[in-house]
């Protein structure tokens, strides 16, 4: 199934890549380029040392340490996962939290996490909308698989300013990150909560 707006999706993560390097100390990558090639349109970032969280533990790099295993290493998995949980509640959604806007979106262009459907941009008197990276999981995380601490955020094509409860979207287990999504398209009550956000 093709994404939504892709233009404005590159060109938002763009800008919101930017925009965090400017606003806060969440380590991401620079933009390098963006724009439209024969393939379509694209974002170049600059390499983050480190592979997703969600694929620590397939190899263990530190597997001479006392309980630790050459592949499928739990002891990695516990240790990152800890790690990137620590790093998302101190250092993630303190900053973005800080970061506040009178209109949901960014630079003028609303892209709703995927279990958002209507776009709205209602504004507000007072600066109640939160900055959101939109699609904070596993994934996202890039974990450096020797010290197993966190060395960056990615793909920021979803982010901008939300109601805080959205700010609350995030896991750093593959299982709970998917769990999240599916209690948010199989319970009518979660999803209506959380897009009921958008419209008070």
């Amino acid at each position: 199934m093709a994404k939504k707006w892709p233009r404005q999706r590159i060109f938002n993560e763009a800008a919101a890549l930017q925009f965090i390097r400017d606003s806060t100390t969440i380590p991401v990558p620079a933009v390098i380029a963006v724009g439209e090639g024969p393939d379509g349109f694209f974002v170049t970032t600059e390499l983050i040392d480190g592979i997703p969280l969600a694929d620590i533990g397939e190899k263990c790099e530190v597997a001479t340490l006392p309980g630790h295993e050459k592949t499928k290493c739990s002891a990695c998995q516990a240790t990152a996962i800890a790690n990137a949980k620590t790093f998302v509640e101190e250092t993630v959604l303190p900053q973005l939290r800080r970061l506040t806007s009178c209109t949901t979106g960014f630079n003028g262009f609303v892209n709703p996490p995927p279990w958002v459907t209507e776009v709205d941009r209602r504004e507000s008197a007072v600066p109640e909308f939160v900055f959101c990276h939109g699609d904070l999981g596993p994934h996202n995380i890039m974990t450096d698989p020797f010290t197993l601490k966190v060395t960056g955020l990615v793909d920021f094509e979803n982010a901008g300013y939300f109601p805080s409860e959205f700010l609350e979207q995030w896991a750093v287990e593959v299982k709970g990150y998917y769990n999240m999504y599916k209690t948010m398209y199989e319970s009518p009550a979660e999803l209506s909560r959380l897009t009921m956000a958008l419209e008070s």
